[in-house]
């Protein structure tokens, strides 16, 4: 259980479907603006505007460019068509979203950076901290055609549409995970942006069942008074 779609748009406002999302899921979206006056927003026609902001927005420092990040835990089931709408006006988008499932649904986002490259070919960022099992998500959203990428050796190509690029890592180990360095066909100017997705842990309010020693098959969720477990 990890990645399952993306989808991206070059559209103002921006407009992405993700097809027959499963309930529970992890819905990612990445936006870049060209125009650092404007502000963005996202929402979509099942969930509703329940996304929360992970990062941005955050300026290119050479390059007329704003950049976004967003993400909604435990989303409902069924096809999803996600707005990004700028405050005003009609400026250059570049969007893109991506569906994980498997992710913690009350929390999904452990970690996440963001880096600018000036114009070139080659694409990268920090790193993020993920937990054993995460999921490791990078998304590169560009100012103009990257014109086809290779992803980083130790990710996987998830979507590769001109401006809008996905590369993933499942089931990471855990520790500091670097997002890597993609390689653009032409020299553009870019912002990265890398996502550590938890994994879904045990349901609220169970306990942990642990076996006492004291009694084989025996499962309880407290030691009896006076044992400690073994």
């Amino acid at each position: 259980m990890a990645f399952v779609q993306a989808a991206s748009d070059t559209g103002s406002p921006g407009s992405i479907t993700l097809t027959s999302v499963a309930a529970g899921s992890t819905i990612v979206v990445w936006a870049n603006v060209n125009n650092e006056s404007r502000t963005l927003s996202v929402s979509d026609d099942v969930n509703g505007s329940g996304y929360s902001v992970v990062l941005g927005p955050v300026d290119h420092s050479t390059a007329n460019m704003r950049a976004y990040c967003w993400v909604h835990d435990n989303v409902s089931a069924g096809t999803t068509v996600i707005t990004i709408s700028p405050d005003t006006g009609s400026p250059t988008m570049h969007t893109l979203a991506a569906e994980y499932s498997g992710r913690d649904t009350t929390s999904a986002v452990e970690d996440s950076n963001s880096g600018e490259n000036a114009s070139g070919t080659s694409h990268t960022d920090g790193s993020v901290t993920a937990t054993t099992g995460a999921d490791v998500a990078v998304g590169l959203i560009g100012r103009t055609g990257f014109g086809g990428c290779t992803p980083d050796g130790s990710y996987t190509e998830r979507h590769d549409s001109s401006q809008r690029y996905l590369q993933d890592q499942n089931d990471v180990s855990a520790g500091s995970i670097s997002a890597g360095t993609v390689t653009s066909t032409n020299s553009r100017e870019s912002w990265m942006m890398i996502v550590s997705l938890k994994k879904a842990g045990a349901a609220a309010g169970q306990p942990t069942m642990r076996r006492w020693g004291g009694t084989p098959g025996m499962l309880i969720s407290q030691p009896p008074i006076g044992r400690s477990w073994t």
